[in-house]
């Protein structure tokens, strides 16, 4: 096998993962917002309320950071005659 194939491998081997952990994610804020009911103990409520405000956040820091990479990629982005651009 060869390392071009191994990398294919990995790769896709890594998008069916990252695949089942955006699902369980998905499962994961809908339990946090049904332990936000009422009749569920206020310790618990707090808990779930700082898990999802805490993980909102760093969510949100993230994705900035992400874009601002994005924007810097494209900044310094050389075609091959030269030119800078977007």
């Amino acid at each position: 096998m060869s390392c071009a194939q191994v990398d294919e491998l990995r790769a896709r081997s890594l998008e069916g993962v990252t695949a089942e952990l955006a699902a369980g994610a998905t499962q994961a804020v809908s339990t946090l917002i049904e332990l936000l009911g009422s009749d569920t103990p206020p310790t618990v409520r707090v808990a779930a309320a700082r898990a999802l405000l805490t993980n909102t956040l760093q969510y949100h820091d993230a994705a900035e950071i992400q874009n601002q990479i994005r924007e810097v990629q494209r900044t310094l982005y050389v075609t091959p005659d030269g030119e800078t651009g977007s």
